[in-house]
């Protein structure tokens, strides 16, 4: 997803058909973001979100955690530097595309860090 310079961010939101084994394939999930090299991990909701925030602790990959949308959104106006790749998933019941359409039509709004 990334070339050199650029930070793979993974913004992902609970999915919420996966019924009993949820809390498992959450946790696979945010291991292997780190695995694949996903520098910052955002994981939005509630329980299940805590799973892809432990499934990606202790990988190097930096987490955050944010109850919903507003509280993502200002994690990444504040976080995200020129060149990241943001990959954002979820349920469609998650709400995620609201943020994604933000990340899209203000680009000018997200900080620039070094």
């Amino acid at each position: 997803m990334t070339r050199d310079g650029q930070r793979a961010v993974a913004v992902l939101g609970e999915m919420a058909e996966l019924g009993e084994h949820a809390a498992q394939v959450h946790r696979e999930i945010g291991q292997q973001a780190a695995a694949i090299g996903a520098g910052w991990l955002v994981a939005i909701g509630g329980t299940n979100a805590d799973q892809y925030a432990t499934g990606a602790t202790g990988s190097g990959t930096a987490v955050d955690r944010a109850a919903d949308v507003p509280q993502a959104w200002e994690l990444l106006r504040d976080g995200l530097r020129p060149g990241d790749v943001v990959l954002v998933k979820a349920s469609n019941s998650a709400g995620l595309l609201a943020l994604a359409d933000k990340l899209i039509e203000e680009p000018g709004a997200v900080t620039a860090q070094a």
